[in-house]
């Protein structure tokens, strides 16, 4: 009967453990997209954010939300891209990232 504990026991931790390793590396993901849409900014801009810039909103959304939602005109918009994040410092910067390159493939600046 002890041994039945013990190894419900260690199920349990590892289930536990592995969904704990899955919220660090998504985590560890954001933080790294949130960086690339920093380094994107002027360093004037920077500056401002310098502070807040950890506490980016970071949002997956479909293409097609960030083609409709800010108006880019029709032949100028980017190549589709299926693994898509906003990130949002403020209300005037808005990065684009695609998540898979890393890569900022889109800017809205409201200055």
């Amino acid at each position: 009967m002890k041994a039945i504990y013990i190894l419900v026991f260690l199920v349990l931790s590892m289930t536990l453990a592995s969904g704990c390793s899955n919220v660090n590396s998504k985590s560890d993901d954001l933080n790294a997209i949130r960086e690339v849409a920093l380094n994107s900014i002027s360093n004037q801009d920077k500056q401002q954010l310098n502070l807040v810039w950890k506490n980016a909103e970071v949002t997956k959304i479909k293409f097609d939300e960030m083609i409709n939602e800010y108006s880019i005109p029709e032949g100028a918009e980017p190549k589709r891209i299926e693994n898509l994040y906003k990130v949002t410092f403020d209300k005037n910067h808005v990065i684009f990232v695609d998540g898979n390159t890393k890569k900022v493939v889109g800017t809205i600046s409201k200055e």
